[in-house]
């Protein structure tokens, strides 16, 4: 995979930059990722999600780890905070 930014940009400027506008503190934001692009992402934001296949880099600064891409790992962690929040 190869991308292209322009300097100065990321994925995790970019969700601050939004949540700035939106007056939504980052330690009330919820990422996801799986692979070193979205580093900065997980780290900088309330709670960062590793996807069971991202790469170790990530998994090691994420919060937590969930299921993979292909096990729906997103609606997993999704189900169990809304669980926990009724219990």
């Amino acid at each position: 995979m190869l991308q292209f930014l322009p300097n100065n940009t990321s994925k995790g400027k970019a969700v601050l930059e939004v949540a700035d506008q939106l007056n939504i503190d980052k330690s009330e934001i919820i990422s996801f990722g799986d692979s070193y692009n979205d580093l900065e992402m997980i780290s900088s934001t309330g709670l960062g999600v590793a996807m069971g296949n991202a790469c170790d880099q990530l998994k090691e600064v994420a919060n937590y780890i969930t299921k993979s891409n292909k096990d729906d790992g997103v609606a997993y962690v999704l189900e169990e905070l809304i669980k926990n929040e009724q219990d």
